[in-house]
């Protein structure tokens, strides 16, 4: 075979074909040190559970954007509706251990194309939105009045500094002066006062990006989630100093988080957290500040607190919680309501307990994929918790 290539040309094909591939050799360098800082990142964060309370189901998928509590109330938004729910009136209604939670009422939000979160503030409701009428990105601030015929006013209450929004919540150390919110990919805590429509400090946070939706429990510290599926789950933001001094496991199976809300109940304080287009909204107790995520169970009455995970295969392990010591009995149920196999059957003390199912029966026999029900029985009363087994 004969060569026609003239030498320049090889001289110019050489430092050229080199290039390529010290490129591609940097390209594989890079891409494999983005991966290994991503896996570390995974490991770093999300490492303590919280105690799962309640699963609500609210019959259908939504584009959750943010939660918040008040006077009783969830206060659900989506892109484009607010829904008003009430927790406490939901009810098993299907056996299936998912409490059903309906809207009491919902407003068609319309002053804007895309609303992100919705925060009550001194008796008065601020719209935080992400897009105008137009379409446009947005940094509006909007105040809401609410009518019972589920319509609504509004009127312009301020803006987010040129930062379009996301998150926010109720500062509850100065629940008189102003709300913290967040805005578009960003790592900043922001404060923002009702009375003047102005941003008064912002605050960097290490470690975290692309915050998505806030929180403040009792204790002063500030709980956030992130939009960027490199940061699962949920962190705990000292708002001084912005350091995160606690990383939680959020909802099996949910990548991310669009909305938390944090409510106050006697002596403890428990957080709704929801995502994109899902039909549910979970109830996890809050520990204190300093303590794991399951430290708190003394707070509750006898509970499944967690499946993890949930689907799974070949096992799960179902975590609970005693308020007393005394008699306990966990099996699993199928669909038709047969007993499968006998977990915990006698004497348990107080506080948290972990069983593992390794999806057999009785027997010793592999059970079929489906859905199937840990129950747990104690002097309290029964507990139930949906399984799904996908082999």
């Amino acid at each position: 075979m004969h060569n026609n290539m003239k030498p320049s040309v090889i001289r110019e094909a050489i430092p050229e074909a080199a290039a390529v591939g010290i490129r591609s050799i940097r390209f594989f360098v890079l891409a494999v040190i983005a991966l290994s800082l991503g896996t570390l990142m995974s490991e770093a964060h999300a490492q303590e559970s919280l105690a799962l309370l309640k699963t609500y189901d609210l019959g259908e998928s939504r584009y959750s954007e943010g939660l918040d509590f008040h006077d009783a109330f969830l206060w659900h938004t989506t892109s484009g509706n607010l829904y008003k729910l009430d927790p406490d009136s939901a009810t098993d209604t299907d056996g299936d251990g998912d409490f059903d939670l309906t809207a009491e009422k919902t407003w068609n939000l319309t002053h804007h194309n895309y609303s992100e979160s919705s925060v009550w503030f001194n008796g008065e409701l601020y719209n935080f939105t992400y897009r105008d009428s137009t379409g446009s990105l947005s940094d509006d601030i909007y105040k809401l009045d609410l009518n019972d015929d589920e319509t609504y006013q509004w009127q312009h209450a301020g803006d987010g500094q040129g930062v379009t929004n996301w998150g926010s919540c109720r500062d509850r150390s100065n629940p008189d002066e102003s709300i913290i919110y967040t805005g578009h990919y960003d790592d900043l805590l922001m404060w923002y006062d009702p009375d003047t429509g102005n941003t008064t400090r912002t605050l960097e946070i290490t470690g975290l990006d692309d915050i998505e939706d806030l929180g403040m429990d009792r204790y002063g510290t500030v709980w956030a989630s992130s939009f960027n599926s490199s940061y699962p789950g949920l962190y705990r933001i000292d708002p001084d100093t912005g350091e995160i001094v606690g990383t939680f496991d959020g909802p099996d199976g949910l990548a991310i988080i669009d909305g938390l809300a944090i409510r106050s109940i006697e002596d403890h304080d428990v957080m709704y957290v929801t995502g994109k287009n899902t039909p549910y909204i979970w109830e996890y107790l809050v520990p204190e500040p300093g303590t794991t995520g399951l430290a708190g169970v003394a707070f509750v009455p006898e509970t499944i607190v967690r499946v993890w995970p949930n689907p799974f295969n070949p096992q799960t392990t179902i975590e609970f919680a005693l308020q007393e010591a005394g008699q306990v009995r966990l099996a699993i149920y199928d669909i038709g309501g047969r007993r499968v196999a006998q977990l915990v059957d006698g004497f348990q003390q107080a506080g948290p307990g972990t069983v593992t199912w390794d999806g057999r029966d009785r027997s010793g026999a592999s059970v079929a994929s489906g859905v199937y029900f840990a129950r747990l029985q104690t002097a309290g009363g029964v507990h139930t918790q949906k399984l799904v087994l996908a082999r």
